[in-house]
């Protein structure tokens, strides 16, 4: 069973049409997206992350129509950004219990998903803590534990390594290697840097001007 990503996007002012038809996932398969500054990658996330609607085409995800039926494809994804999301005032244990609780689960299993999530992402001790006090590379640890709680089909990590200093981000890359191997969830990454998606991914896709160049598998 095959799902590809479809969008046409033009946001606000914005003349970038973004068209990934060429990036097409299978369940489980991860891909990465390398782009040059406003290539049209962050707002074809938004588009399929429904955070922005298209001003024409179609998206879908997990076989449901982002547009038409954006809660349904909201419970087949996560996301990442480069820009701190998490709820600052709770603590780094609440926020993955309430994200739990938001997306049906009982509260014995968002606590049991929230703790077992602390344990895999080495955030155990830092359970109590406040996000705002959490560094750069945490803050992105933490929010990347989050975008995973529900479970979902497909997770997407914008630029998630953008700011972030060259310890926490061989850090977070490892993590990122880790959780392909044990979750389930089929990974797109979009970055900037040619070396982070040849290092975490075998499928990359180069996008400019808003269109997909190549697409393809290392050999």
């Amino acid at each position: 069973m095959r799902d590809h990503i479809r969008a046409r996007v033009g946001l606000a002012q914005s003349t970038v049409s973004a068209y990934m038809a060429e990036l097409g996932y299978m369940r489980a398969r991860s891909s990465a997206c390398w782009a040059r500054t406003g290539a049209g990658e962050t707002s074809t996330i938004s588009v399929a992350a429904t955070r922005a609607r298209p001003t024409a085409g179609r998206v879908t995800l997990a076989g449901v129509d982002v547009v038409a039926h954006g809660s349904l494809a909201r419970r087949h994804l996560g996301v990442v950004s480069q820009v701190n999301t998490l709820d600052r005032s709770l603590s780094v244990g609440e926020n993955l219990y309430f994200h739990c609780r938001f997306f049906g689960l009982s509260r014995r299993e968002a606590k049991q998903r929230s703790s077992d999530l602390l344990e895999s992402f080495d955030l155990a001790h830092r359970r109590h803590e406040r996000v705002d006090r959490l560094s750069g590379g945490l803050a992105q640890r933490a929010q990347l534990a989050r975008a995973l709680a529900h479970r979902p089909s497909v997770l997407f990590l914008d630029e998630p390594t953008a700011w972030l200093d060259p310890q926490s981000r061989l850090a977070l890359w490892e993590l990122i290697r880790k959780l392909r191997e044990r979750e389930r969830s089929a990974v797109v990454l979009t970055t900037h840097s040619m070396d982070e998606a040849d290092r975490l991914f075998d499928r990359v896709a180069i996008m400019d001007h808003g269109r997909i160049l190549v697409c393809d598998a290392r050999t």
